[in-house]
């Protein structure tokens, strides 16, 4: 019988050659077992081969519990679906009882989960907030899960900004935003760090580094503003009433009016002077 097996770890790589080592055990009696012949059988499994040898092998004889080791060199098609195989091991002797052993074995797509692409300001001003942007895509036939991320680095104003994704399908494409302040001007080295559990299990933290020259805000040079722009109660308190510019208007329209009043009454005296001297003229 099949007393264990192994095959390299918790799981294998699809695509991947991978050793199975079996340990056969024979139980008490007072007879040995004579030509004892190990098989496999792969059943349904069409994407699972050896990778050399043959599926049987010839063992010999064995006393009354004793062990022997086997080994296979065995490998899975790399389209393979992630799952288990499963093999059945085949014993038989010439005089003893056939037996047959079922293991099973899980297999794993290849980790391609990946950050593709980041975008961060070159620039920003102290005290202005800018946006970066990461995406990702998982190019993997297995799902990623517990995806999550967080931005860390020097001379930010909000670090420790962190984003719980959730499972991530195969063959999907997403991504993660957060927004960026400086402490102080100079630069901010960030990184971005997204972290996931594989097919296998295991914890894996992928990371994406950045930068960003911080610039102090400029100052607004108040002769350069537009005077139409100005809230004339800027820079001052509030007054109930006219503002002192409506005044200055309204004393405009009137010298205005003033004034094409007197060209007017000019006009006039001119004309009125012309006729008392054309007047003149026809006496003489």
């Amino acid at each position: 019988m099949v007393k264990d097996f192994s095959f390299g770890g918790t799981s294998v790589e699809a695509g991947k050659e991978f050793t199975l080592d079996l340990t056969l055990f024979t139980t008490s009696g007072n007879t040995n077992l004579e030509d004892v012949m190990v098989g496999l059988n792969f059943g349904e499994a069409k994407n699972v081969s050896l990778a050399s040898g043959s599926m049987n092998t010839y063992v010999g004889a064995m006393a009354p519990g004793a062990t022997r080791h086997i080994t296979y060199k065995i490998i899975t098609d790399a389209t393979i679906e992630p799952g288990a195989i499963g093999i059945t091991v085949q014993l038989t002797s010439k005089n003893g009882e056939p037996n047959s052993s079922p293991i099973s074995i899980p297999v794993t797509q290849p980790d391609r989960f990946e950050i593709t692409g980041i975008e961060a300001p070159e620039t920003i001003m102290l005290g202005e907030e800018g946006y970066l942007a990461v995406t990702f895509v998982n190019k993997g036939k297995s799902p990623v899960n517990n995806l999550s991320a967080e931005i860390q680095g020097t001379n930010l104003a909000n670090p420790g900004q962190s984003q719980f994704l959730g499972n991530i399908a195969a063959g999907t494409e997403n991504s993660v935003d957060f927004n960026v302040m400086a402490s102080a001007e100079g630069t901010i080295n960030g990184k971005v760090l997204l972290s996931y559990e594989d097919a296998k299990g295991e914890i894996v933290t992928l990371e994406k580094e950045f930068s960003c020259t911080v610039q102090a805000m400029p100052e607004m040079d108040p002769g350069m503003m537009d005077p139409g722009m100005m809230d004339p109660t800027m820079g001052g308190e509030v007054k109930n009433g006219m503002p002192w510019w409506g005044w200055l208007l309204i004393a405009l329209g009137v010298a205005a009016v003033a004034a094409a009043v007197v060209l007017v009454v000019l006009k006039k005296k001119k004309a009125k002077k012309l006729a008392e001297l054309e007047d003149d003229d026809e006496d003489i």
